[in-house]
């Protein structure tokens, strides 16, 4: 395809491929579709369109590391014919039964076979354009299942918290605005109070001149 001779090393992080259209991003995902033995292409496998014109067979290769060391996968695929070689044992009948293992890129079988990895360009995640049956039993199916239970009980802990919280401080609010509508007649009394100060040293003015006199 646009790929003659392309080697992508990814990142420990998050490895992003960008750049211009119609320069061959898509045409990635689509290699790992062949590598994994993915379905997604099976009724274009008999024609030869994956191979680059003028080429007499395309290959994608893939070297990875796990708990059992390194391993390298590679995908070939000639004229009416694909094959696979894995860890140096080729494999010209079928995917080998040990490639889904390693890739860990498997198709998973949650009501219908879905492509839980890989999604074309513009196509949303799996996990967002299924059906709600679906999504469950996707992640009562994995390992993490007990780490998204226990998420939820934290997220459901924290909604409480936050509820319980807000219920105090609209209590607390309608206190504070009783108590400021109580003290709203004190602006009344003020000048009473000053009239009163008034008298009071009037008082305290005549009864110095009667002792004067």
């Amino acid at each position: 395809m646009s790929h003659e001779d392309t080697v992508i090393e990814p990142a420990s992080g998050i490895t992003l491929i960008c750049g211009a259209n119609n320069i061959g991003k898509s045409v990635i995902s689509i290699a790992l579709y062949f590598l994994s033995a993915a379905k997604k292409y099976q009724s274009k496998v008999g024609k030869d369109w994956m191979i680059r014109h003028g080429q007499k067979q395309a290959t994608v290769t893939v070297e990875l590391e796990d708990d059992d060391g390194l391993h390298e996968i590679q995908w070939r695929r000639k004229k009416n014919s694909e094959g696979w070689t894995v860890d140096g044992v080729d494999s010209d009948r079928g995917s080998p039964p040990e490639l889904d293992e390693i890739l860990k890129l498997k198709n998973e079988n949650f009501g219908k076979e879905s492509q839980v990895h890989l999604s074309e360009q513009k196509e949303p995640l799996f996990i967002l354009k299924e059906s709600g049956s679906v999504i469950a039993e996707c992640l009562a199916s994995t390992n993490d299942t007990k780490y998204i239970l226990e998420m939820q009980s934290v997220h459901k802990k924290n909604i409480k918290e936050a509820k319980d919280q807000k219920k105090y401080y609209e209590n607390d609010c309608k206190e504070k605005e009783e108590e400021l509508d109580r003290l709203s007649s004190v602006d009344d009394i003020i000048p009473l109070v000053e009239n009163a100060e008034d008298l009071d040293k009037k008082i305290q003015s005549n009864r110095d001149s009667i002792k004067k006199n």
